[in-house]
């Protein structure tokens, strides 16, 4: 018998194994706001480093890239995890 790790709520807040009982985890991104805000705490960063970057755009840009790369990372997930139980029912 396996354990399974993860929510015991799975409407998509958080991260865990591929299915909790029996409903399926969905994994989703962290929000706008959070990315934004961790995009921003690393652009103040850098800008003690180098007062003549644009930090604004370079901060709004960033967001978007982690945002990309959050998406695309919450479906690939999405698409493993369903993959294996797929799987587990044969």
């Amino acid at each position: 018998m396996s354990e399974s790790l993860g929510p015991e709520d799975t409407q998509g807040e958080g991260m865990g194994g591929p299915e909790i009982g029996s409903r399926r985890v969905i994994y989703v991104p962290p929000s706008l706001e959070v990315i934004e805000q961790l995009a921003r705490a690393i652009c103040q960063r850098l800008a003690a480093t180098n007062p003549m970057l644009d930090i604004e755009k370079i901060t709004r840009e960033f967001s978007a890239f982690l945002s990309v790369l959050a998406r695309m990372r919450a479906n690939r997930l999405n698409r493993s995890t369903s993959l294996d139980s797929e799987g587990q029912s044969e």
